[in-house]
């Protein structure tokens, strides 16, 4: 199947891989496999292939490949668009050369979370291409994140000890506004509901996250939930280049000792939220910078 055979069908393949994906996990959707796909849309392997590929070269699939590392025997994922000739086994820490691995494994792909909350006319002004050729990545998930103004909403996630609850409760109310103007929406563990599993719940929501912010105490620090599973998830996709990570200090800690010390804290110069005499002033200032953060990382104008 040639290129223009593939924008032909476009639209109706569209709506086959919106269906698709809409009854995935996030897990899932990081392992798509086209083989799979082709049975679902009744086309053929080697269409469901094409058509994949050509959903990589415009940027908004991840091709990976899936092998088995000689070494400890686990599966390996790798990012195709991550490394070069080499990659190192997570397992063993052990590296190997991708072009040998290559002969023992397979292509299998995920979505590129840069694009699933770029709107069509973003999509449009990067590849310069007329709007039939074009998927939306933003509507294929099943869940809107894009309002009713046709704006993009990002998720937020909030990481805090319930030590400092009233301090992640007063920092929510100051984001209230974006939230009204439908710009964020913000979640955290207090907002589950009875009868959700409490770990599968708080880790489906860090994973499908936009933004995690990370809210940093010393009992964050001595918390091995928050430091061990959610900050270094956290900083595993940022590193990726998943998800925005914006670390806050509310009061003071050590966090400097930490991996945490490469990016930028808020407020202003690290000086913590508990130690301004303007708490108010403070936590409006925090939330400019988160503002102006999201701004520049999504580039939404």
């Amino acid at each position: 199947m040639d290129i223009e055979s593939i924008k032909n069908m476009n639209q109706w393949l569209y709506q086959k891989l919106a269906k698709w994906l809409d009854n995935m996990s996030d897990r899932e959707r990081n392992n798509l496999d086209y083989e799979k796909f082709s049975r679902y849309a009744d086309i053929e392997d080697y269409e469901a292939n094409e058509y994949f590929k050509f959903l990589a070269n415009k940027g908004l699939f991840i091709e990976k490949i899936v092998t088995q590392c000689p070494n400890c025997r686990e599966e390996c994922s790798i990012d195709l668009s991550l490394y070069g000739e080499e990659f190192e086994c997570t397992e063993c820490e052990n590296i190997f050369n991708i072009k040998k691995m290559k002969r023992h494994s397979s292509i299998v792909y995920k979505l590129n979370r840069k694009y699933e909350i770029i709107d069509e006319l973003k999509i449009l002004s990067q590849f310069k291409e007329d709007s039939d050729n074009i998927i939306d990545i933003s509507k294929i998930r099943g869940h809107s994140m894009i309002n009713v103004n046709g704006d993009i909403k990002i998720k937020v996630f909030l990481s805090y000890s319930h030590e400092d609850e009233s301090m992640k409760e007063e920092l929510d109310k100051h984001l209230i506004m974006l939230k009204r103007n439908d710009k964020i929406e913000s979640w955290n563990d207090r907002c589950m509901m009875a009868g959700q599993e409490l770990d599968s719940e708080i880790q489906q929501k860090l994973e499908s996250s936009d933004v995690i912010v990370l809210l940093l105490s010393p009992d964050f620090l001595v918390s091995n939930y928050c430091y061990e599973k959610e900050m270094k998830r956290a900083l595993e996709k940022h590193d990726s280049g998943e998800t925005l990570v914006i670390p806050i200090i509310l009061r003071t800690c050590d966090w400097l000792n930490s991996p945490l010390k490469k990016l930028l804290a808020v407020p202003k110069d690290g000086k913590p939220i508990n130690t301004w005499d303007d708490k108010d002033q403070v936590y409006h200032n925090v939330k400019q910078e988160i503002e102006k953060s999201i701004d520049t990382y999504f580039s939404i104008k």
